[in-house]
């Protein structure tokens, strides 16, 4: 399963995802953050952010649910 179609489904399920399903999706790792950010967050949740949470962009750091900046090499 893709980034994508994970966060999609966290998304569209904000106030009751199943983190039997959700586990699976992700597959092994601590996701203790990600949880917890979708359970504090879910009227308000940032696409960006679960991008961050899931892989994304290693340049960008998360602290509590913002992101603070970017870090461009180059």
């Amino acid at each position: 399963m893709n980034k994508t179609q994970i966060i999609d489904h966290i998304m569209s399920t904000p106030h009751n995802i199943n983190w039997n399903v959700l586990s699976t999706m992700l597959g092994d790792g601590d996701w203790s953050k990600l949880k917890a950010y979708v359970e504090q967050t879910p009227h308000n949740m940032n696409r960006k952010v679960l991008e961050v949470f899931l892989g994304s962009d290693p340049r960008v750091a998360v602290v509590g649910t913002a992101i603070v900046g970017q870090d461009v090499v180059g």
